[in-house]
């Protein structure tokens, strides 16, 4: 493979990194409207979150489309095969992956543990149980783009569906 080939590879799951990242400040910047500019009955009331959701919208498609035509300029590619998007060797790596992995299980599990006296406490539960599979499937998944031989396509597709 040449290095030309690679850094675009990289460049392509760079992009990836920034959609994901957009992806979850648009669903916090939702939360908040929903929390904050709606009464106890569901109504809207007056708030600029109402705004600000449609403004990040608008700004979000601006940036991914200079995005498209600087990938499109750059003559980057989408990588063929998993473990060229997702080769990620070395010990950081490997801690980021754990440290993340883990990170999620201990939120499931506290969030497990909370739902006793919730009225929504069945949904809470599942909620707990697909964010501990989460935690035990994503840095799996992530890992093994670095294995020497291809992993099977059952297991890519069953870790890559819970997180």
């Amino acid at each position: 493979m040449e290095m030309e080939e690679f850094r675009s590879g990289k460049k392509s799951l760079e992009l990836l990194c920034y959609v994901a990242g957009a992806g979850a400040f648009g669903v916090f910047i939702r939360w908040l409207q929903q929390q904050l500019a709606f009464n106890e009955l569901g109504l809207p009331d007056k708030s600029i979150f109402h705004a600000v959701v449609v403004l990040f919208v608008v700004a979000a498609a601006v940036v991914f489309a200079s995005f498209i035509q600087r990938f499109q300029k750059q003559h980057l590619y989408l990588p063929d095969e998993f473990s060229l998007a997702f080769s990620n060797e070395g010990r950081l790596y490997l801690a980021v992956r754990i440290v993340s992995g883990l990170g999620l299980c201990v939120g499931a599990i506290l969030l497990f543990m909370q739902t006793d006296t919730d009225q929504n406490s069945s949904d809470y539960r599942f909620l707990a149980i697909l964010g501990l599979l989460s935690g035990i499937c994503f840095p799996l998944w992530l890992g093994s783009a670095d294995r020497k031989t291809a992993p099977s396509p059952w297991f890519l597709c069953v870790t890559a569906f819970f997180p």
